[in-house]
């Protein structure tokens, strides 16, 4: 792990960095996942870099920033990966829009009280249930442009609508076969022997 004089963020094309150019070219020569289904290698992992935790603790972590809902979402994608940022960019929008329900929830709580012992009492309910359903799409459809934007943004856009999941456990040791509950789908079984012992 080289040591520089001063501390900056991931390059915003992790690959192009030294170090993240570095840990990336690993898995090209090394097996990594094999490695710890033979048993040789227990878990691997990437080390922190102490310099851009504490920067990221002083401009993100940190509780006298809670007044605020602007993240530096790019630097939290360059050194956590796009899967954290894209959850905090999702709170971020989600708090942000629900300012604007605010505007309809306010009145309606109000008129609620008001209109309590009134025949029209379930009016303002009803109201305002249309509005959050209404307020519930127009999200969903703004969340999906956010979306799509960063995903092109970040370069993740051919794995936004993957079914990809994540790598099964490496020390396990199976085949595809065909499923017990529908034999047109191909499912990893288990083949009976392991080739690591078990924690």
């Amino acid at each position: 792990h080289p040591r520089h004089p001063t501390c900056h963020f991931p390059h915003p094309h992790p690959t192009n960095h030294p170090i993240c150019s570095g840990y990336d070219k690993i898995p090209d020569y090394f097996d990594l996942a094999g490695f710890e289904r033979m048993g040789l290698v227990k878990h691997s992992y990437a080390v922190h870099q102490k310099c851009v935790v504490e920067s990221l603790l002083e401009r993100w972590g940190n509780l006298r920033l809670s007044h605020t809902l602007s993240q530096p979402l790019d630097e939290v994608r360059n050194y956590f990966g796009e899967k954290v940022a894209f959850y905090f960019l999702f709170l971020e929008k989600l708090a942000r829009a629900e300012f604007i329900l605010v505007v309809f929830a306010v009145p309606a709580s109000v008129l609620m009280i008001v209109m309590r012992e009134t025949a029209y009492k379930d009016v303002p309910q009803l109201v305002y249930s249309y509005c959050l359903v209404l307020w519930f799409l127009c999200f969903a459809k703004y969340w999906r442009r956010v979306q799509v934007s960063h995903s092109n943004r970040w370069g993740t856009e051919s794995m936004s609508n993957s079914d990809i999941k994540d790598p099964v456990d490496p020390r396990f040791s199976g085949r595809l076969q065909p499923s017990p509950l529908d034999e047109n789908i191909l499912e990893l079984q288990p083949d009976g022997s392991r080739t690591a012992p078990p924690e």
